[in-house]
């Protein structure tokens, strides 16, 4: 697997011929309480990347619970196409995809 460094340092690109576990940032954000602007991918809507406001501190688990009624088992979930785990922190600009594993039936 290849990682290469962008302009910004907690942003990975990986190589997506191979899936690994991805990097992941825990931390307590000194802002807490304000709102950040993300990018939300609904992966059951048209495809496109619409803003959304959150709060400071903002787990993936959390927005996953308001906005999905679902386990997170059933859904591919990721910030800036990477795979994170629950406990991820939002931060300003991330992209994040909630998409379901099975579409339609298949």
């Amino acid at each position: 697997m290849s990682f290469g460094k962008t302009m910004s340092e907690d942003v990975y690109v990986v190589d997506a011929s191979v899936q690994e576990e991805s990097q992941e940032e825990v931390v307590e954000s000194e802002d807490s309480g304000k709102e950040i602007e993300i990018f939300y991918i609904k992966g059951n809507g048209a495809g496109f990347a619409g803003p959304r406001f959150v709060r400071s501190g903002t787990t993936i688990r959390a927005l996953f619970e308001e906005e999905v009624d679902g386990s997170p088992s059933d859904y591919k979930i990721t910030v800036q196409s990477v795979n994170v785990s629950g406990r991820y922190v939002l931060k300003k600009g991330d992209v994040v995809s909630i998409t379901p594993m099975n579409v339609g039936g298949s």
